[in-house]
Formats: C-alpha cells, sequence, structure tokens
C-alpha cells in the first residue's frame, strides 16, 4: 500500500526488517501475552513503542493527515495477521538465543545457547584445537 509519504511495508518479513534498523531487538519487548493486532496499544508498534501512532512516527516520520496511519490499517495493525507475527517474533527469539558472542580480555568468554565458557587468553589456542577435534562432519 503506498500513499504520498512513504511506503507501507507489504509483509510481517518486510515490517519486521524495518523495525530491525529502528529499534534492534525489538522481537524481546514484544508482551505476546497480551499482542492484540486490533488495539492501538496492544499491536507490535504499541508494544515496541508504547502505541501505534508514536510507532508509525518512529518509523516514518510525523504523518498526522495519513488517513491510514488514523485507521491502522497497515501490517503493524488491523491488516496483520496475529499467527504470522508469532511466528516471526518467536523464530527471531530463538535465533538470538542461539548466537555465539565472544568477550576477549584477559580470558576469553564464549556464549552460546544459555552456555558460558571463560577461557585465559594463553589458553584459546588449545581451545581452539580441542573444538575443532569435535566438530562433526
Amino acid at each position: 500500500m503506498s500513499n504520498r509519504y512513504y511506503d507501507y511495508p507489504l509483509s510481517v518479513s518486510e515490517a519486521a526488517l524495518l523495525l530491525d534498523t529502528a529499534q534492534p531487538g525489538w522481537y524481546n519487548t514484544v508482551n505476546t501475552g497480551r499482542l492484540d493486532m486490533s488495539s492501538a496499544s496492544d499491536d507490535i508498534l504499541g508494544n515496541v513503542f508504547g502505541g501505534y501512532d508514536k510507532g508509525i512516527e518512529q518509523l516514518f516520520g510525523n504523518i498526522y493527515d495519513s488517513c491510514d496511519r488514523l485507521v491502522g490499517d497497515t501490517i503493524f495493525g488491523h491488516r496483520a495477521d496475529l499467527e504470522q507475527w508469532l511466528a516471526e517474533i518467536y523464530s527471531r527469539r530463538e535465533v538470538s538465543a542461539n548466537k555465539a558472542s565472544v568477550r576477549v580480555g584477559r580470558q576469553v568468554t564464549i556464549q552460546f545457547a544459555g552456555q558460558s565458557i571463560s577461557v585465559p587468553i594463553e589458553q584459546l589456542d588449545a581451545l581452539i584445537a580441542e573444538l575443532q577435534s569435535l566438530r562433526v562432519n
């Protein structure tokens, strides 16, 4: 759907990418138990930005004369499919939980899937060799 001010994303995945840019980690702020696409305060933008109107303004700027914005007829509001949004949120949460992170200092700390290991920096080469030997082909 287009108007003279901006183009709405047409799918949940497109909308999610837009949210990634505006509010990284947005999927962790959504209360899936109260997600209600017919409510301006409990839809995706309501959960992430505190209200549908606030979210539209964050994403697209001040567009108060847009009738579509006022009625919430976008992929972020009434036109959205709750099940598609929930699938997107749960998928992103799962991927996020399984990403590895590494912090390096005097110790190297590796986090993956809720597990954490710390190794003195001098032992890092030995740890890498051990991990490589465990790799399943």
